[in-house]
């Protein structure tokens, strides 16, 4: 069924209303997503806990289905056909239905190694990028995020390298580029997570991107992550105000802004290129003139801003925390993309499936 013009919401406000309210699954679409008897979702972080869809002028929206707000979502998945062996699915809300394509997790979950270990414990394909996780658990305690009540571990490059292996010969969902990322490691293990990273970077055949938190304004990991080949780096402040780091995210507010910001420009320096140097802000855990003065700050320094909506995440500080509102989320990508403009830079990221669980929308022109 074609989308209903007069009812369609413009792409922004649509993708908007998935990030922060979710959406409710009919019980066709549920048994349609589970009909091979896997799970509907990976629950391994906030952000990409949800449902992956393809959504027409938005690109990709990863929405929220089982939390307290979702019940409550605006947007219903729903079958509208099915052609053959493959139904198609819809988002409905009154008048208004968009055809929507949901992405299926990768093909090796459940899968284990030649130890077997689970290789979905260690990499897990979103869209068309595998994020691998060198930190099971983490060191810091932020109230937004449930990293930390896993147990600590740190996995050996070798198993990191088998499961790359297995992720990136999965016919399921092809991946095109790599992240590295997971929990933050403890201060003892930073070096060998930076040997890690560049293992990687050297070893596999596709863009290598690394996230990290710096921790000291010179510790060489710029410069030795650049000269080993990785593509380019994110260094999330997440909160910019004082206050609210201190409250939320005690451990990044020790490590102090200009720690920050001498790593983000050190990479700015080293990796040029469009997007190539990425800071995540979170929006809805503090005032949005608070976020608009840390946008401001990263493009000062070249690095394009990413924002990302707050997403309440069971068994966190911060689990009954309602969403922030859509007009919020809609002022903060308007400001953040005329401030951007200013810098010559563009709010990121710039790989169009990346954007499944950010505020941002497919450049004009661009592919996927």
């Amino acid at each position: 069924m074609p989308p209903n013009s007069l009812d369609m919401p413009d792409p922004l406000s649509l993708k908007l209303s998935l990030l922060a309210e979710g959406v409710r699954l009919s019980p066709d679409a549920s048994a349609a997503m589970t009909a091979d008897g896997r799970p509907l979702s990976v629950f391994e972080y906030p952000t990409t806990g949800g449902i992956t869809m393809e959504v027409p002028g938005a690109g990709y929206v990863n929405a929220p289905f089982d939390g307290p707000f979702a019940a409550s979502a605006r947007w219903l998945l729903d079958v509208e056909s099915e052609d053959g062996d493959v139904p198609a699915f819809v988002l409905r809300d009154g008048g208004a239905c968009v055809p929507v394509r949901p992405l299926p997790l990768p093909g090796y979950i459940g899968a284990r190694d030649s130890q077997g270990r689970p290789v979905d414990a260690v990499v897990m394909s979103h869209a068309d990028r595998a994020r691998f996780s060198p930190v099971q658990g983490c060191a810091f305690r932020c109230q937004f995020c449930d990293a930390y009540t896993d147990d600590y571990v740190f996995h050996p490059l070798e198993r990191l390298l088998e499961a790359a292996g297995i992720a990136l010969a999965d016919p399921v969902l092809p991946v095109r580029h790599v992240l590295v990322s997971g929990g933050t490691p403890a201060r003892p293990d930073v070096p060998a997570l930076t040997a890690v990273c560049a293992a990687l970077a050297e070893a596999l055949p596709l863009p290598v991107d690394v996230m990290y938190t710096p921790r000291e304004a010179t510790d060489g990991i710029v410069s030795g992550l650049a000269d080993a080949g990785v593509h380019g780096l994110s260094i999330n402040l997440e909160l910019y105000g004082e206050a609210a780091q201190r409250r939320i995210a005690p451990q990044k507010a020790a490590i102090g802004r200009a720690v920050f910001g001498h790593h983000i420009e050190e990479a700015a320096s080293r990796f040029p290129g469009s997007g190539r140097v990425r800071s995540l802000l979170i929006v809805g855990l503090e005032p949005l003139q608070e976020t608009l003065a840390g946008v401001r700050w990263l493009c000062e320094r070249g690095c394009q801003p990413v924002l990302s909506p707050f997403r309440p995440s069971p068994g966190t500080p911060l689990a009954n925390a309602p969403p922030p509102p859509l007009a919020l989320l809609r002022a903060a990508w308007e400001a953040t993309a005329e401030i951007a403009d200013r810098y010559g830079l563009r709010p990121g990221p710039d790989c169009v499936p990346c954007q499944h669980n950010c505020i941002a929308l497919p450049e004009p022109g661009r592919a996927p």
